[in-house]
């Protein structure tokens, strides 16, 4: 059974989440978060993940992957996570002129 977190819950987020949902994930073994609390409860309501307030509540040593979906000039942030944790990432290709945080 793979887990996965999703960092970012936006149009984008959402169907990650679909994708892997459409793979065979099952709702439960899914994790995200993002910073608007409309984003998290309309994921958790429509498909059943599993909603955190940030990574911090995540026991990693359960999470296989991170995908990131977040803005292109934050996608830094969610790819460190998976770094900090050891974890493979998927993220598109961002082309960005610089970090913002």
């Amino acid at each position: 059974m793979s887990c996965y977190y999703v960092k970012g819950l936006g149009s984008m987020g959402k169907r990650r989440v679909r994708c892997l949902m459409a793979l065979g994930v099952k709702p439960e073994n899914i994790w995200g978060n993002d910073i608007r609390q409309d984003r998290c409860d309309e994921a958790k309501e429509k498909y059943g993940i599993n909603i955190v307030d940030d990574e911090s509540e995540l026991d990693f040593d359960k999470i296989d992957a991170v995908i990131v979906s977040l803005p292109p000039d934050k996608h830094k942030i969610g790819v460190d996570i998976a770094v900090k944790y050891h974890k493979p990432v998927f993220v598109e290709a961002s082309v960005v002129l610089e970090e913002k945080r």
